[in-house]
């Protein structure tokens, strides 16, 4: 993985989402990922975030929708770069309508709410 870093200032460590497999419940599951380091040299095993269909897992590749370039904004960040998050921020990431080739894309953004640790 490697879309998107920044780092939270709630949680005080960085959140590196991206695109990535893992296997889950005995099948190859792809989508948005994530994974969080104190140092970032050290990194906990990724995540699923969201199931999500790929350019190379649909089952029609130029007719059927997909997504990529997740990226973890956080629109109130009060660095230049929008490089920090809290509490709360958006996943922004793009939908390719009519297969990945097209240029009919949208912008889609969710909101993240994060917990701590128990």
């Amino acid at each position: 993985m490697n879309e998107s870093i920044t780092f939270n200032t709630y949680l005080n460590r960085y959140v590196l989402v991206g695109i990535s497999a893992d296997w889950l419940d005995n099948r190859e599951v792809w989508g948005f990922y994530y994974s969080f380091s104190d140092d970032l040299i050290h990194w906990t095993h990724r995540k699923l975030l969201v199931e999500i269909e790929l350019p190379w897992t649909v089952e029609f590749p130029g007719s059927d929708t997909s997504y990529l370039y997740p990226t973890l904004l956080d629109p109130e960040s009060p660095s230049m770069n929008f490089e920090t998050t809290d509490n709360t921020a958006y996943l922004y990431y793009t939908r390719n309508n009519f297969g990945h080739g097209s240029l009919d894309r949208d912008l889609i953004r969710v909101l993240v709410e994060f917990f701590p640790s128990p």
